[in-house]
């Protein structure tokens, strides 16, 4: 009979545990992503607003790649409540967005062109990315840089 009921309260709280590790997991994935924009901005930036469901507990860990050039951030407890996957972009340096959701983590990716340094900010929900490109020249100034003239003049001002 001792048996019998080490058995039962093993199973008991063995219940426990589960039911507790199961409201745990709903809890955590409680936070979603509602909305991403995309804003160009002078000097060649762009902001990417990423506005939550709730404000989230810790910022979302971020990383770049080079090559392909990419920059990644992980939100975890969070999913994806935007209804796709995918967001093409084509402004600036960003070509498209990539968020997938893998259990209670979803994922943003941002396809770059080439390599951008990025700053982040947290605004109540909302998740501020600015991306730092480079400001676009005029063509006029740019060939007037390349020119033989313009070379041969900065070499005999860069002699004195």
């Amino acid at each position: 009979m001792n048996t019998v009921m080490t058995m039962k309260r093993l199973l008991a709280l063995l219940a426990a545990l589960v039911l507790c590790t199961a409201a745990g997991a709903t809890i955590a994935a409680d936070n979603s992503i509602e909305a991403i924009n995309v804003a160009p901005m002078p000097g060649g930036k762009t902001v990417i607003k990423v506005t939550l469901k709730q404000a989230p507990a810790n910022p979302p860990a971020g990383f770049a790649i080079n090559n392909p050039p990419r920059i990644a951030f992980d939100f975890q407890g969070t999913s994806n409540a935007l209804g796709k996957s995918t967001q093409e972009v084509g402004d600036g340096d960003l070509r498209s967005l990539n968020i997938v959701q893998v259990g209670e983590r979803t994922r943003l990716v941002m396809n770059l062109s080439k390599t951008l340094a990025y700053d982040t900010q947290m605004e109540g929900r909302d998740l501020l990315i600015t991306l730092q490109g480079t400001a676009a020249r005029s063509e006029e100034h740019t060939s007037e840089l390349q020119s033989l003239a313009y070379l041969v003049c900065r070499l005999l001002l860069e002699k004195k």
